[in-house]
């Protein structure tokens, strides 16, 4: 009888490591809302921060704006894809004011939107939504290349598989 008493005192406690492994997973988890809560690096945009001032203004009407049509593109596509090309074109919607600066850097957008194209995957441009991520996506691009505030849109004008 002696035996199995110290047999039955020398199991290991099986609830141990469950209860480390549960306090280690609160003060973690703890410690993740307290870093997200706090924000030390400022990932989170700063609500007092001044905004960009953006006057109040009379809706817009067609004389206040000016397109630039940008030359059709014929963009090989990759073994994977159904296509063999796609035929785009497209039209900036910009500020008037801007005109001559955006005509001026008219190559280089040509030159970012060939190449984005033919890097996105031809599954994507398959798909029913794919004009909308790749119309924000090539806007985003156009507007690092001109300057926040001078393109409003960029018009898929010919979007062609074939």
């Amino acid at each position: 009888m002696a035996k199995t008493e110290i047999e039955q005192n020398t199991k290991p406690n099986k609830r141990f490591p469950l209860l480390v492994t549960l306090l280690i997973c609160g003060v973690m988890g703890a410690g993740g809302f307290a870093f997200i809560a706090l924000d030390p690096l400022h990932l989170t945009a700063d609500e007092t921060a001044p905004e960009m001032a953006e006057e109040p203004s009379a809706p817009m009407t067609y004389a206040e704006t000016a397109f630039i049509a940008l030359d059709p593109l014929l963009i090989s596509l990759g073994p994977n894809s159904r296509a063999a090309h796609l035929k785009f074109s497209a039209t900036l919607d910009i500020e008037p004011r801007y005109e001559a600066e955006i005509l001026s850097v008219k190559p280089r957008i040509a030159d970012m939107i060939a190449t984005y194209l033919r890097a996105v995957e031809p599954t994507l441009l398959e798909q029913p939504s794919a004009l909308l991520t790749l119309r924000a996506q090539m806007l985003r691009r156009v507007t690092t290349i001109v300057g926040a505030g001078r393109v409003r849109d960029l018009l898929i004008t010919e979007f062609i598989l074939n």
